[in-house]
Formats: structure tokens, C-alpha cells, sequence
């Protein structure tokens, strides 16, 4: 029913675990059971060995899998989608769950394969259904309306532009425009806010979020051309602040109460 599949390159908080990622799929087949109920024998936990590049594991005599760097690029894509194709000829009615694949690929495969074969990436759209869960809780406890809120969303990996992009589009089925209901997000990189600066080398699935550089002309700013999470939480006042980052402490008191300053119920 379930095949749960990584290349183990994004495992949240540690990276790169090479062939030893299969324990986060083993992890969440234990989820869909004790959760969900489902048959641990319909589900099976796979791992995709296409090398590694966390160079500890290259150097252990007892790691267990390929010894070469991670193949990418289109040697990548044709061993991706050989399993795909051999997985569903095999079980054509499993869905695929995509698992801790890294930012470079978690978006892209998603969307090239989801229209043809059933599949679920679970750090986009598991986080997503968590997150806009708590936003819809937290704005139904505000008697407010979803598209009356600011989001601010540190982390733009694939799980905070997983959240992002979902919230968008139950702002849009509200009858919001995508485009104004975007511009409703600032979205935070390793490089600080998300801009449409040429300089800057974005994601391509993090530009639909990006924000002008004109829009920013009036910015308050700790350092100038610089626009980090509190120089965003203190210009844009928003009324919701999301975390999806691997830095911790990034929520310091004084970021906090800079927020709850401009905003009654956060």
C-alpha cells in the first residue's frame, strides 16, 4: 500500500546519512501503524544507495553502502525514475512517500512524478497539513480571517515553502488572488529574507516568494543590505511567526516580544 522511499541526503538536523537513512523510513512505517493503523506488512521501507558525501561515513570501514560521491544530475534522474516505474509496475496501486530528500530534489520530484503516480513527499506536505492546521486553529481563535494575517516564515527549505505553499492555496480558495496571497509571506533562507536580488543564488521552487528589493527601500535595518529574521519580524509586524529551520535559538525574547508588540494575539 506504502512504499516509503529516501536517497537519505536531507535527514532533518544531521544531513547526509547515506544508506542509514533507512531507519527514518523504518521510523515512520512504525507512524503509519501505531497512528494509522495501517498493516506493517503492506508497507515496505526502502532506500535508494546513490552514494553520499559525508565523508565520516566514506571513511568507516563499516559503512554499508556505495564508497563514491552522491551521484546527481541525470545519472540521478534515470535511477530515480527507473525505481518509480519498476516500483509501480510491481505495486501499481502503493502510493510513493517520498522521504528526506534533499531541497534540490524533494520539490522537483514531486511535482514531476505526482500527476502520474500516486505520491506523498512528507516533509512538504506532512509538515504543510501540521502547520496549516495550527494557522487555522490559531485564526479561528482570533475570530480573524486567514488572508488578515502576515506570515513570517524562517526556514524556506522544503518544509517551510511546503507550509507556504499550502496556506496559498486555501488563501486562494477563499477567493484571494495567488499573487496578492503570497505577497502575505516573507520567507527566510540561509541567506536571510528571500528577495528578487540577482546577486542572491535562491532555489527555484523559494522565488514565487520572493520580495522586491524597491519594497524594502524603507526598511528599519540592524546592517544595511542586510535583511535578517528580526529586521523582517520588526518591519512587517506579522501576526504569525513559523519556524522550519535547522538553526536553533533563531526565536530569541527579543524577537518575540518585538511581535507580540504589534500584534494582540499571535
Amino acid at each position: 500500500d506504502i512504499l516509503i522511499v529516501t536517497d537519505s541526503e536531507g535527514i532533518l538536523g544531521i544531513g547526509d546519512q547515506g544508506v542509514g537513512g533507512i531507519q527514518i523510513c523504518l521510523g515512520k512505517k512504525s507512524l503509519y501503524t501505531a497512528a494509522g493503523g495501517l498493516d506493517p506488512d503492506r508497507m515496505m521501507s526502502i532506500v535508494l544507495d546513490v552514494g553520499t558525501d559525508n565523508l565520516r561515513l566514506l571513511n568507516d570501514e563499516l559503512y554499508l553502502g556505495v564508497r563514491h560521491a552522491r551521484v546527481r544530475g541525470e545519472r540521478y534522474d534515470q535511477f530515480i525514475d527507473a525505481f518509480v516505474r519498476t516500483a509501480h509496475s510491481v505495486f501499481p496501486h502503493a502510493m510513493i512517500h517520498w522521504e528526506d530528500f534533499g531541497a534540490g530534489n524533494a520539490h522537483r520530484l514531486l511535482n514531476h512524478y505526482r500527476d502520474d503516480f500516486c505520491s506523498f513527499n512528507d516533509d512538504i506536505q506532512g509538515t504543510a497539513a501540521v502547520v496549516a492546521g495550527a494557522v487555522l486553529s490559531g485564526v479561528k481563535a482570533k475570530h480573524e480571517r486567514l488572508r488578515d494575517q502576515r506570515f513570517v516564515i524562517h526556514g524556506g527549505g522544503t518544509a517551510g515553502v511546503g507550509g507556504a505553499d499550502l496556506l496559498v492555496r486555501l488563501l486562494v480558495q477563499d477567493g484571494m488572488d495567488e499573487t496578492d496571497a503570497r505577497a502575505l509571506f516573507w520567507i527566510t533562507s540561509s541567506r536571510g529574507l528571500i528577495t528578487d536580488d540577482a546577486t542572491q543564488a535562491f532555489r527555484d521552487f523559494q522565488r514565487p516568494y520572493a520580495h522586491g528589493l524597491g519594497e524594502l527601500a524603507d526598511w528599519d535595518l540592524d546592517q544595511v543590505g542586510h535583511y535578517d529574521l528580526a529586521d523582517i519580524v520588526r518591519n512587517v509586524h506579522p501576526t504569525v511567526l513559523i519556524g522550519t529551520s535547522g538553526s536553533g535559538s533563531s526565536f530569541t525574547h527579543e524577537i518575540v516580544t518585538d511581535m507580540a508588540a504589534h500584534t494582540d494575539r499571535p
